[in-house]
């Protein structure tokens, strides 16, 4: 099924009985079993599945909700997308007592709480030890795989770096609320330099909003 035969689907009641169909057969859960995970009564799935009931928008985001967990905040609203995006790393986020911890992947430095449906296309790895532990220590953690080259330091483009939603002073490289964008900065004495740009900004010109806490894959 293609991106826009989930979007048209998504477009009716009958659509998103389809979607939730989809979810649970690919993740291999019962209704009742995600019926618990979303705090939603067994019997008023079966009413769901057997026609009986319509689904809304705001009914469906709970079982979804329910199965991402701390992942929340991936969420985008757009409901085939979402569907699509669990259906791919709910395996992994099922196993949490497992060595691996997933991961989402970006393309371009962001800071939630909420993102909307283009700024995440569902790629995501999984982190050993001692990464792991790091990342379980954050505030919606993510990797950003560099888009381009710090025009004044050791990064470069297709480095992997974990980043941490939230400041940290100890940090070499931050994340700063540009506009309408979110900006990768250095620190340097007396502000901060735009990793991409090389833009240097004082220090009470901008907020700092997250953090980079490793570089986890570089070129040497």
């Amino acid at each position: 099924m293609t991106d826009s035969d989930h979007r048209d689907f998504s477009d009716t009641r009958e659509g998103l009985t389809g979607l939730y169909a989809e979810l649970i057969r690919s993740i291999g859960l019962t209704g009742r079993e995600i019926a618990k995970l979303s705090g939603t009564r067994p019997q008023y799935i079966s009413h769901i599945k057997r026609r009986q009931r319509p689904w809304s928008n705001e009914m469906f985001i709970r079982p979804l909700a329910g199965l991402v967990v701390e992942y929340k905040w991936l969420l985008t609203g757009d409901l085939a997308t979402d569907t699509k995006h669990i259906i791919a790393m709910y395996p992994s986020i099922a196993r949490s007592d497992g060595p691996l911890l997933p991961l989402p992947l970006f393309e371009r430095p962001f800071m939630g709480p909420r993102m909307t449906a283009d700024e995440w296309d569902g790629s995501f790895v999984c982190v050993t030890s001692p990464v792991k532990e790091h990342a379980v220590a954050m505030q919606r953690p993510y990797i950003l795989r560099l888009p381009f080259d710090d025009t004044a330091g050791r990064l470069r483009k297709g480095d992997h770096l974990l980043v941490n939603q939230i400041e940290s002073a100890d940090s070499a490289y931050a994340l700063v609320k540009s506009g309408w964008g979110v900006k990768l900065v250095r620190r340097v004495d007396g502000g901060y330099v735009d990793v991409e740009s090389g833009y240097r900004y004082t220090g009470s010109d901008v907020k700092t909003i997250g953090s980079v806490a490793m570089v986890l894959m570089g070129l040497l």
